[in-house]
């Protein structure tokens, strides 16, 4: 069985003082990560034993020690390694893609046998780029990664080309595939809120679908989902919020969208 452990983002290291950070607790701290989770879930159905690493509160912990921001990516980089995973896949955004590079590179020195892979918007918009000037990255998995899950597990090794919306090496190339249609959001798995853990939360957070139609130049919004803009029904809300919201003994519910309010 395959281990993987999943790190989230790390939106906050922008923050270098812990007053600051400490503010946006409850607004980005308490509320389970969702793409993370729903990643979680898609390699669980895989077959593959999964945890996960949120460097947001990683990053809190490490302040709060009063440890310089600068030693971070290190000491990310240590507990990583110390995860029994052969896979590490890493979500990216823009503000901190940095950061997320620098943990890897360290990674890689920590544990050379693992096999390190980036998804999310900034590592689709700059797969090949990427690759071409950071070799502790084997592979990105770019857009959506319904269906690319799976096929990525068994063939990244043996027949990449085979592996939906993949970049990859071969010798000194970056060559990549074409990506899956977009999924049925209803037919998307729930976030695996069990790697959260449990307790009370203020509010919660709920993906109410994917994509914008705009192409707005400053936003990789419109190249990550292709300007398709979708929102999931109804009764898949009601029904997530309902289960959600008991788990940890809310009422109050954000609905997360690039666009919500696009279709009157």
């Amino acid at each position: 069985m395959a281990r993987v452990t999943l790190v989230g983002s790390p939106a906050l290291t922008e923050y270098e003082n812990l007053q600051d950070l400490q503010s946006l607790r409850e607004r980005y701290l308490e509320s389970p990560p969702l793409g993370i989770l729903v990643v979680a879930s898609l390699f669980r159905e895989s077959g593959a034993e999964v945890s996960v690493v949120d460097s947001n509160r990683q990053y809190l912990h490490h302040l709060e020690q009063s440890l310089p921001q600068e030693q971070f990516t290190e000491a990310l980089a240590t507990t990583l390694a110390a995860e029994q995973s052969d896979l590490f896949g890493f979500a990216t955004i823009c503000s901190s893609y940095y950061v997320t590079l620098d943990c890897a590179r360290r990674l890689k020195k920590k544990r050379p046998d693992c096999a390190i892979v980036l998804g999310g918007p900034q590592a689709t918009a700059t797969a090949t780029e990427t690759l071409e000037r950071f070799p502790a990255v084997d592979f990105v998995l770019g857009g959506e990664v319904e269906g690319a899950v799976g096929p990525f597990l068994e063939l990244r090794d043996s027949a990449p080309a085979d592996v939906p919306g993949l970049f990859y090496r071969d010798g000194d190339k970056v060559l990549h595939t074409a990506p899956l249609p977009p999924p049925d959001l209803d037919a998307t798995p729930w976030p695996a809120l069990d790697l959260w853990g449990e307790g009370k939360v203020s509010k919660l957070a709920l993906e109410a679908g994917r994509g914008c139609p705009f192409d707005c130049k400053f936003c990789s919004t419109n190249s990550y989902f292709g300007r398709r803009y979708r929102v999931k029904s109804p009764e898949r809300l009601i029904e997530e919020a309902a289960t959600s919201c008991g788990r940890y003994d809310t009422n109050h519910v954000v609905m997360i969208h690039d666009h919500f309010a696009a279709r009157k």
